[in-house]
């Protein structure tokens, strides 16, 4: 509908899209250490309680209990990592698009005045953009 705004347009998404795929990337990775931790501690954890009368009999099950603990600390805490990045991935691709939403109004305020396009435009423009 008008090269101007659709210009901006193809600047600001691949911005989005690139910093989408970067902290995704993050939370794969993270997620991939979290699946393989998780599948350790699930084989310790039946080792455990298979040898549940063994570590009764040798008077360490203060010992298998701290362990459990630092176990499930870890796993919480690589939950927490990517929590972490799947908000702050949100937050920026929010922000992103905020910024374009702003750039699009103040582009076409500017090119309303100086009667490049009209108002009508603008609404057709906007809705076409909020329907995507």
């Amino acid at each position: 509908m008008n090269w101007k705004i659709g210009l901006l347009a193809l600047f600001i998404a691949p911005l989005s899209i690139l910093i989408s795929h970067g902290v995704g990337e993050k939370i794969r990775k993270l997620s991939t250490e979290q699946r393989e931790r998780y599948g350790f501690y699930i084989s310790w954890l039946f080792e455990v309680l298979n040898g549940l009368n063994e570590i009764r009999l040798l008077g360490a099950i203060k010992n298998v209990g701290r362990l459990f603990n630092e176990k499930n600390k870890e796993l919480i805490g690589v939950d927490n990592k990517i929590n972490e990045r799947k908000w702050f991935l949100r937050g920026i691709v929010g922000l992103t698009q905020l910024f374009l939403e702003l750039s699009m109004y103040i582009l076409a305020i500017y090119l309303i005045i100086k009667n490049e396009i009209s108002i009508g435009l603008f609404v057709a423009i906007i809705s076409y953009y909020n329907s995507c």
